[in-house]
């Protein structure tokens, strides 16, 4: 069947762009089901269920599809699908080859029947005759966009979730048709004056927000920064003065796009001058907020790096706005760049105490002086470095390990990794340490008086010659505890794919009986669970003696 005849053609639209950008991954896959996940504002889980060669079912948990409604997750899984099967299904892939190859008459014919019931594309088809004509009505554009509004939104004048994902959608679609045309004919002002009223209209309208806005505004800075890129210096100074009186205003989020716009777009040195007075001027005020002033006081700091601004010049303005972590990083990289080592590791180390409290941060600070160190061959401070990113972090590269025990030789590294395994702040690598000096005795010791069965699980390789009991005992406390509780089908089936790992055990085809018969005897109501230990029964001469 054509699944796509199940779907809105703006939401396949969206699903398309949500599998071309590879937001959609399959975690499982069977003739009659795929079980997917597709990543956007959040994960979604998406179920699809086949039957006699078509789609019997479809699920997927964001709250578009809880009303019954197929969504563009869906879609997307759908698309990713057909890909994969692409192979041993041949079809255009190539727009252009399907036209060469269909005659004039056809693609009359075909236009004429699809715009006879499709208003829209006929709207569109008339509009892009104009633009290829040289004609574009702007007000056209601008009376489209105030349809869609009313189009998608309650009586309210609210656009709710349901919805805005095709409002934007759409708006996107009708503002790059119109400045295609623009641009093709070099109108770039008249490209940059839609796109800005299309931001400024969409931005006062009251919507469910689930991430569109962003999406909406990034479209709006691609197309920016297309009709910037193709217009003259003389085109360009009237598009930096329109951006940049856009930039006064009390609602910060209005600003975003033309701020955007002017750093990307705008680097000749008069247009950088004068955003340096301008950033000079916005950072004194004191009714900006946190966000909006430590945006232009890095912005500032970029703007003098760029106009060849002197070491102590940028010192000096950074100096007032060192408590800012972005700064003190601009001036470590800048420290750094330019070889002075000895500076950088100076802010590093304020940074460390400034940050003292924040784990995140003072990871990625240790990291940093560790390699600078290293690159300094300051064996001390170097192995310093290594010693506390082991004992006093939560960072889990193995390779941090290795690069001290590279340092160290023979019975030096054994006496110093018995001090580090006692030093450990946060010992979750340890398993990782005892496995690259095969110490498996402390590997075991270390898994089992944890009572972790996911620890267990994981190392069970590597300890199931050595320790199959307390593998085993292991495995049996966990399942009997867990059949405390009555389960649904799917359970039942895990605890039975589990008992069937365990009877490949040394010792295991005893442990499973034993467990059965104890199920058999205190669950024998659960008729489900009942069904699928039975099924193991029934395996019972398989299995390691």
């Amino acid at each position: 069947m054509d699944w796509k005849k199940l779907f809105n053609p703006v939401i396949l639209e969206r699903g398309f762009d949500y599998h071309r950008n590879k937001k959609a991954e399959i975690l499982n896959l069977s003739a009659d089901e795929v079980n997917a996940v597709v990543s956007g504002s959040d994960d979604y889980e998406v179920n699809i269920y086949f039957s006699d060669g078509g789609i019997d079912d479809m699920y997927c948990d964001c709250p578009y599809a809880s009303d019954g409604n197929k969504c563009k997750h869906m879609a997307a899984v759908l698309y990713l699908l057909e890909d994969l099967q692409s192979h041993s299904n041949p079809h255009y892939t190539d727009i252009e080859s399907l036209i060469a190859g269909t005659s004039p008459e056809q693609i009359k014919k075909f236009l004429i029947n699809a715009m006879r019931y499709d208003t829209g594309l006929e709207e569109r088809f008339i509009r892009f005759i104009d633009g290829e004509n040289g004609s574009i009505n702007i007000a056209e554009y601008k009376s489209q966009l105030k349809s869609l509004i009313g189009q998608y939104s309650d009586n309210s004048g609210f656009i709710n979730w349901k919805n805005v994902s095709l409002f934007i959608n759409e708006a996107v679609k009708l503002l790059e048709e119109c400045t295609d045309s623009l641009i093709e004919w070099k109108c770039y002002f008249e490209a940059f004056e839609i796109v800005s009223y299309y931001y400024d209209e969409i931005l006062i309208t009251d919507l469910d927000d689930d991430g569109d806005i962003s999406y909406f505004q990034n479209c709006c800075l691609e197309m920016l920064s297309t009709i910037a890129d193709e217009s003259d210096i003389k085109t360009k100074h009237r598009l930096f003065n329109s951006a940049f009186r856009k930039l006064d205003t009390k609602f910060d989020y209005f600003t975003e796009l033309y701020f955007d716009f002017i750093k990307e777009s705008f680097d000749e040195e008069e247009f950088l001058e004068k955003m340096l007075e301008c950033s000079d001027k916005i950072i004194s005020k004191n009714n900006i907020s946190n966000y909006e002033h430590e945006k232009w006081i890095l912005y500032h700091m970029e703007l003098m790096d760029k106009l060849g601004y002197s070491d102590e010049a940028i010192e000096l303005f950074c100096k007032k706005y060192r408590d800012i972590i972005e700064v003190r990083q601009f001036l470590t990289d800048r420290y750094l760049k330019s070889g002075d080592t000895d500076k950088a590791i100076a802010v590093l180390k304020e940074s460390l105490e400034l940050e003292k409290d924040n784990m995140y941060i003072s990871e990625g600070i240790h990291l940093k002086l560790k390699d600078i160190y290293k690159q300094q061959s300051d064996k001390k401070n170097y192995i310093k470095e290594l010693w506390t990113i082991l004992t006093e972090t939560n960072i889990t590269e193995k390779s941090v390990y290795l690069e001290l025990k590279s340092l160290f030789d023979g019975d030096e590294w054994e006496e110093t990794r018995e001090q580090l395994y006692s030093s450990m702040k946060y010992q979750a690598m340890l398993p990782e340490y005892f496995i690259e000096e095969n110490l498996t005795d402390r590997l075991a010791n270390y898994v089992f008086s944890n009572n972790n069965t996911y620890l267990i699980e994981k190392y069970e390789s590597l300890l199931i010659e050595s320790y199959s009991e307390l593998v085993l005992e292991a495995y049996a406390n966990e399942l009997n505890k867990a059949a405390e509780n009555t389960a649904e089908r799917s359970t039942y089936k895990r605890w039975a794919d589990k008992l069937r790992h365990m009877k490949t055990i040394k010792g295991g085809i005893e442990t499973v009986d034993m467990i059965i018969d104890r199920w058999q005897e205190l669950y024998c109501n659960r008729r489900a669970m009942m069904q699928e230990i039975n099924k193991v029964a029934g395996e019972r001469d398989f299995g390691v003696k």
